[in-house]
């Protein structure tokens, strides 16, 4: 069943976008971005392998192994947490700068198993300018080594939780416009039935430009099927 959400997640179709008016002119907050000038780039690995269908490079960032596709290649890491290690990558096809997220041992549970392919399925139908847009599943080489998932995304500059420690001085403008396209993106969720349960502003992803996108619906849930609370919200607060 796994295998063939991530197989055919590619050829799906989005909700469509929803136009709730023009984005509003706003200085750049390029001082908020964290500046990843220190941060050593991703390490190569001796040798390459290959099979019949799939052609793959191996990079080394940190001391974790990145098993990808020869379309990308890995510039530098971006951080790391309980699900995955996030890094930047340049899509050789588009000549785009991508985040690519390395979530492993996806299989060591069953909730943990559940809340990949729920995140994937929902960024897979969920396209709108103010949720961060999935572009590519990194399948495995086979069905026997799927064990690990590289999810790509749009790269985006930085997070509201970095721009509000960090010393640049918010507008009441920046704030507005904030919590606009918060607000924006949220109305979208809600009128295709999903709950995102997890909305923080280390979550909402923001760019040099001002424009913020939601992330992160590992704890989302549909509001619809009768039963979904008792099956899946034990030992979780909402």
């Amino acid at each position: 069943q796994f295998w063939r959400v991530f197989e055919g997640v590619r050829g799906g179709e989005g909700f469509g976008p929803m136009d709730d008016g023009p984005s509003l002119p706003l200085e750049a907050i390029g001082s908020a971005v964290d500046d990843n000038s220190k941060i050593p780039v991703a390490i190569p690995l001796a040798g390459r392998f290959s099979c019949c269908e799939f052609k793959k490079s191996s990079f080394l960032v940190g001391s974790i192994k990145f098993e990808l596709d020869n379309r990308y290649r890995l510039q530098k890491p971006l951080g790391h947490g309980a699900y995955g290690v996030l890094c930047s990558a340049e899509d050789t096809k588009t000549g785009e700068f991508v985040a690519i997220k390395k979530l492993r041992n996806i299989f060591d549970s069953v909730s943990e198993a559940r809340r990949v392919v729920r995140e994937v399925k929902l960024l897979n139908h969920l396209r709108h300018e103010n949720i961060v847009t999935l572009i590519d599943i990194i399948s495995p080489e086979s069905f026997e080594s799927f064990k690990d998932l590289y999810v790509v995304t749009e790269l985006m500059d930085t997070d509201l939780h970095q721009i509000i420690r960090s010393k640049q001085t918010l507008s009441d403008s920046h704030i507005q416009y904030f919590t606009y396209q918060i607000l924006r993106g949220l109305k979208y969720v809600h009128s295709a039935g999903v709950l995102h349960r997890d909305l923080k502003p280390s979550n909402v992803l923001v760019n040099a430009n001002c424009d913020c996108k939601i992330a992160d619906f590992g704890m989302a849930r549909t509001s619809d099927p009768i039963g979904e609370a008792e099956k899946y919200m034990t030992g979780f607060s909402i």
